[in-house]
C-alpha cells in the first residue's frame, strides 16, 4: 500500500502567489530533505500509473503513453503545489520553529531516518517484511508512542480521505466509459463499503513503517519528536504537508481518469 504522505489555477497564478514565502518555505524544505520525498511520490506515482494502464486500458505502456504519464507526474509542478500550500498554511513563526527544529539533531535524525525508510518501503518485498514483523501492532514495545504519533497527526483519517478522494475522482472520470459505467451514487457507495478495510490496511502500514524507521531512534529522541508533532509548528506542518500531497493526488487522479477514459474510447473504436 502506498500512502501519498491534488483546482483550477494556472501554474504560473500559483508561482505568482507563493513568491513572497518561497525563501522560507525553501529553507524548511530543506531541512524536509522535500526534494527526496517529491521524488519517492513520482516515481511511485509512474509506477502506479502503468499498472492501471495496463489494467483498465488493456493494454503496455508505450513511449507515448510513458510521455503522458511523466507530464501528469511532473516533479516541478509537484514542489510548486507543495510551497504554495505551505505559505497558505503556515505563518512565519511556525515556518521558523518547524525549521529549527528539523535542523536540530533530533529533527534530523528523526527525518532522515523516515525519508530513507519511505524510500526503501517502496519496494514490495521491505514493505512485506516490515508488516510481517507482528501480527498485532499493539504487540510492538512502542505500540503506545506510534499510536500517540498517529492520533497526533490525525494520520488514519488523512491518508483514508486522502485516498477515497482521489479514488472517487479517478473512477468519475470513467464513469461514462462502457468499461466502468458508475454513477456519482454508485461509486460513493462503493467507496464507503471498501472504507474500513481501507482504515485497516492504512493503520497496519503505518505501525510498520514507523516501527521500521524509528527503530534506532531513542526512546527520548522518540519522545522529544512526538513531542514537537504535538506542538503548534508541528501541527501546522503536517496540516499543510497534507493538504498539499492530497491537493496532488486529486489531480493525478483526475489526469490519470481522464488518459485511462480517452484510452478506452480509441480501444473501442
Amino acid at each position: 500500500m502506498r500512502l501519498i504522505f491534488v483546482a483550477g489555477f494556472s501554474l504560473l497564478a500559483w508561482v505568482q502567489a507563493a513568491t513572497a514565502d518561497q525563501a522560507r518555505v525553501a529553507q524548511l524544505f530543506d531541512a524536509l530533505n522535500m526534494d527526496e520525498i517529491i521524488s519517492i511520490m513520482q516515481d511511485e506515482g509512474k509506477l502506479d500509473a502503468a499498472a492501471t494502464i495496463e489494467i483498465y486500458a488493456e493494454r503496455a505502456v508505450d513511449d507515448e503513453v510513458k510521455a503522458q504519464i511523466d507530464r501528469i507526474f511532473d516533479i516541478t509542478e509537484m514542489r510548486v503545489v507543495l510551497i504554495n500550500l505551505t505559505s497558505e498554511n503556515m505563518n512565519d513563526a511556525q515556518i521558523a520553529a518547524a525549521t529549527e527544529f528539523l535542523n536540530s539533531d533530533v529533527g534530523m535524525r528523526a527525518n532522515t531516518l523516515e525519508t530513507t525508510a519511505r524510500r526503501a518501503i517502496s519496494d514490495d518485498l521491505i514493505e512485506e517484511y516490515a508488516l510481517s514483523q507482528f501480527d498485532d501492532a499493539s504487540e510492538l514495545p512502542r505500540y503506545k508512542q506510534f499510536q500517540d504519533l498517529i492520533t497526533t497527526l490525525d494520520l488514519i483519517d488523512q491518508n483514508t480521505y486522502g485516498a477515497m478522494g482521489a479514488q472517487y475522482v479517478f473512477m468519475r472520470q470513467l464513469g461514462g466509459t462502457e468499461a466502468l459505467g458508475l454513477t456519482d451514487d454508485a461509486i460513493t457507495e462503493l467507496l464507503m463499503a471498501s472504507e474500513e478495510e481501507l482504515r485497516v490496511g492504512i493503520a497496519e502500514w503505518l505501525y510498520g513503517f514507523f516501527n521500521m524507521a524509528y527503530a534506532p531512534l531513542s526512546d527520548a529522541d522518540l519522545t522529544t519528536y512526538i513531542a514537537f508533532q504535538k506542538s503548534d509548528a508541528g501541527q501546522a506542518l503536517n496540516r499543510s504537508l497534507f493538504a498539499g500531497f492530497n491537493e496532488l493526488s486529486v489531480r493525478h487522479a483526475q489526469k490519470m481518469g481522464a488518459m485511462v477514459a480517452e484510452l478506452l474510447q480509441v480501444r473501442d473504436l
